[in-house]
């Protein structure tokens, strides 16, 4: 590491301390140069206070280690303390909250250390294999510890495979925002079932952690996800006369089409909806009027039903099919027959093998 949060006590003797001031740093068998910058007001001889130690060497520290200071030159003890944290962030001085972030390195038991690093390394969490270091106390105890406060929900596991944990506060004001802007998107949107999940996923900081504070909100019942779709508990879609008889208009046009059904572009041209297209598009297939094929091609959902029944009887008879047999089955072009079997492969009726598709099954993989 290259710095370290410290408890510093002076020396009677021991001369004023300013961050320009290179002192000895002296730890296990090890010594560098480093400058010791107070974290609260400026130490003096005989005080005792927090600083940060900056290393022009890395050190190899761990949390409760005991280390000596001594002058530049001449080489004289002028004090020494105790390592509390050998991984921090830089500081900025005389924050209220570093204080009692260190008070609880200090003095604080393991169970308030690893909550006060956890809460300290914010997205980034904690990782129980480092802990022990971190904290300066026996592994096993430390372990005992870091699964209490899993168990009590005090720490949230966000990779279970390196057993790295955040903070509950950060998860729990996460979903907090989600739900916020779940909410601020239903009074924009009253038409709308909910919010799209991977909207709202971007929506939120640290993006990492959005997944985790999401399911728990679905959890605790503070939010609900109908299929992709993440909503307020009580949310349902309120659709004006005027866009009601749209989205039937929009559904007769594509039943009217059946397999050749224009593009957004072509339906652009031909129409003039209350709402953009591409926001009557989302809101049919919300409403189950439409199914999203690609982001060109949208089908009513009876025939594309009507499509993979006929798709799936030609596979069982034939064993496999090629984009020109299935164009040729239904007589329309390419630009339906790829972004089809696209989709049936999307998902999961069929898998591409070569330059045919079959039927999809447990031993089939994909290429």
């Amino acid at each position: 590491t290259q710095r370290a949060d410290v408890l510093i006590e002076l020396l009677p003797d021991a001369p004023r301390l300013v961050p320009q001031r290179k002192v000895r740093f002296h730890a296990g068998t090890k010594e560098t140069l480093a400058r010791i910058v107070s974290l609260g007001a400026e130490l003096k001889a005989s005080q005792t206070g927090y600083a940060q130690a900056v290393f022009d060497d890395p050190m190899t520290l761990v949390g409760g280690q005991r280390f000596v200071i001594r002058s530049y030159s001449p080489i004289t003890t002028i004090g020494g303390g105790t390592i509390l944290n050998p991984l921090p962030r830089r500081r900025r001085r005389r924050r209220a909250d570093i204080k009692d972030l260190l008070d609880s390195l200090a003095t604080g038991g393991i169970e308030q250390k690893l909550l006060a690093l956890a809460k300290e390394s914010e997205a980034k969490g904690i990782a129980e294999p480092l802990a022990a270091a971190l904290v300066g106390s026996d592994p096993h105890e430390v372990e005992r510890a870091f699964a209490g406060l899993l168990e009590d929900g005090r720490l949230v596991l966000v990779d279970p495979q390196s057993r790295v944990a955040v903070h509950s506060d950060l998860v729990e004001g996460l979903a907090e925002q989600a739900l916020a802007y779940v909410k601020s998107y239903h009074e924009r949107h009253p038409h709308r079932r909910g919010i799209p999940r991977a909207e709202l996923e971007e929506k939120l900081r640290p993006r990492e952690l959005a997944a985790i504070a999401i399911d728990g909100a679905i959890s605790s019942g503070t939010l609900v996800q109908h299929e992709k779709w993440i909503a307020l508990p009580d949310a349902t879609p309120k659709l004006s006369d005027e866009l009601k008889r749209e989205l039937d208009e929009l559904e007769r046009e594509y039943m009217k089409f059946g397999t050749a059904p224009p593009t957004v572009k072509e339906l652009s041209e031909k129409h003039s909806f209350s709402l953009d297209i591409s926001e009557m598009l989302a809101l049919a297939v919300q409403h189950g009027k439409l199914v999203k094929v690609s982001d060109e091609l949208y089908y009513h959902p009876g025939v594309l039903d009507e499509i993979k029944k006929r798709l799936t009887e030609y596979l069982q008879q034939h064993g496999s099919i090629t984009a020109a047999q299935f164009r040729d089955m239904f007589g329309f072009s390419r630009k339906f027959a790829i972004p089809l079997l696209e989709y049936f492969d999307q998902i999961k009726i069929t898998v591409r093998l070569g330059d045919a598709r079959v039927l999809r099954k447990r031993d089939v993989h994909p290429t």
